[in-house]
Order: C-alpha cells, then sequence, then structure tokens
C-alpha cells in the first residue's frame, strides 16, 4: 500500500541550459567583438576573456558574458548559454522566459557561426520539487517504489533515466534523481594558477528535493549526417521537442503530493 508524500512547496524552473557543439575554431578569441553583436539580443554588457592557455581544451571557454541571471560562454567548440531562476518564479513563467531566450541564443549561434549537420544542439531543463525530507530518505522512498530487486544493502543513490528517439531522430531524456543545494558564494577565475579547497560537508544544506532533468537534443542525427536537414531546422525542432516533452511531464513536477511505496 503506498502513503502520500508530501512536498513542501510546487516546483519551480531551477537552471536551463542552451548549448550548440561545433567544429573547433582556433581563432574564436580574436572574434570577441563579433561575438558581442551576434549575441546582444540575448544578453547585454561586455564578454571578458576567461585567459586560458590558446592550447587548453576546445570545450574550454575563451570568453564568457554575465548578465544577472544569465551566463554565456563560448568555446572554440562550444557556446552555451546558462539561465538560474528563482524559486519563487512560477515555473511555467520561467519556462517561458527561458524558451525564447534559448531561441534568440540558437538563432545568434548560426549568426556567429557557420553550422552544419554535425553539429550537436541540445536544451536541459532542470526543476527541483523541494521537500522537508533529507535526500537519503527521498532516493529510499522513490526507489522502493520503482525499484523491486533485492536489497543488497544500504540505499547510497539513487537516478532514474530515460529516453526515447523519436522519428526524425531527435533524443527526449527524462532524468529524475533527488538533489541538495548548498549555499556557497565563490568567484572563479578561469586560467589561475591557485585551487581553492571547500570541505562541502561544512556547507550548510539550503533546499532539499526531487530533481527533474528533460533534454532534448540531437546528438543521434549529429552522429549520422545524412538527412541534409539544415542546423536551423533541426534547432527549432529541438525547441519544438522541449515544449512537447515540457507539456507532456509539467503534471508530475507541478504537483505537491506523490505517493511513495
Amino acid at each position: 500500500m503506498s502513503t502520500p508524500f508530501k512536498f513542501t512547496v510546487p516546483a519551480y524552473v531551477g537552471q536551463v541550459f542552451a548549448v550548440v557543439d561545433h567544429e573547433p575554431d582556433e581563432r574564436v578569441r580574436y572574434r570577441l567583438a563579433e561575438a558581442e553583436d551576434a549575441f546582444k539580443h540575448v544578453a547585454k554588457g561586455e564578454f571578458r576573456s576567461t585567459n586560458v592557455k590558446s592550447d587548453a581544451p576546445p570545450e574550454v571557454p575563451r570568453f564568457e558574458l554575465k548578465d544577472g541571471k544569465k551566463h554565456l560562454l563560448i568555446a572554440q567548440s562550444r557556446m552555451q548559454l546558462g539561465l538560474t531562476f528563482d524559486i519563487s518564479m512560477d515555473a511555467d513563467k520561467a519556462y517561458e522566459v527561458a524558451r525564447k531566450l534559448a531561441q534568440s541564443f540558437f538563432e545568434a549561434a548560426a549568426v556567429f557561426r557557420k553550422l552544419d549537420t554535425r553539429t550537436v544542439v541540445g536544451l536541459v531543463v532542470h526543476v527541483n520539487q523541494p521537500s522537508d525530507a533529507p535526500r537519503e530518505v527521498l532516493a529510499e522512498a522513490v526507489a522502493n517504489q520503482l525499484y523491486k530487486g533485492p536489497a543488497i544493502g544500504k540505499m547510497a543513490s539513487f537516478e532514474m533515466r530515460i529516453g526515447f528517439e523519436t522519428d526524425d531522430g531527435i533524443l527526449k531524456v527524462i532524468a529524475l534523481n533527488p538533489y541538495e543545494l548548498r549555499k556557497i558564494e565563490i568567484k572563479p577565475e578561469f586560467g589561475a594558477k591557485n585551487f581553492i579547497d571547500i570541505n562541502m560537508d561544512k556547507v550548510p544544506i539550503s533546499e532539499t528535493g526531487l530533481s527533474w532533468v528533460l533534454d532534448v537534443n540531437n546528438k543521434s542525427l549529429a552522429a549520422n549526417p545524412s538527412s541534409g536537414q539544415s542546423c536551423e531546422a533541426t534547432m527549432q525542432k529541438i525547441l519544438n521537442g522541449m515544449d512537447e516533452l515540457y507539456a507532456t511531464e509539467r503534471h508530475q513536477f507541478l504537483s505537491t503530493e506523490h505517493h511513495i511505496s
């Protein structure tokens, strides 16, 4: 018999990431002014060099731009937009804002960098559902509902992940796992020689709950670039695919009561 498992407040969109992975451009560090012009409708401000060595891996950001809750990163082989939302913002409203910014980011990326069918495009939405229960209790409660095998020890961790490939080759992934947030403020410097040693066990936990991760990407298509479809068309499919996935799953994480065995 299952019993209701209560959550303290409705879920909220915590973070959203829009990512474009492409063939490396070794001269990207010299295109800072072009980047500012291309992404001017995504975030305001000036890009800052990350001062990494020229032989750093191509996915390491060469410059960045922070505009409030928006964070743009540009590397030789990757462009990324990160968005952070507060718990006070309605989940549907946050998703609407994120969706519009993701579309602007994809359009700007296509202007800044010539993209082809090998380009990997992804959109990831993290939805947090806070609870007053510790992470270990959440992990065991959800795992007991989904895992029917014998216990082989004390529950240490839990994550559910399931992926689907649509007829047009778009991958849709849903992941569920307990989370905990700890409040700490650091200001990392890319390329800095000094390391910061932080004992996370001594940092107080500010929030626990269940995290729903919705991920829509074209990794399967990019690995076999034979469709001839433009990258811009693929970007639109990613956006539409996330709209469908969010609409399908929203009833799961917008409820404040779940029945856990």
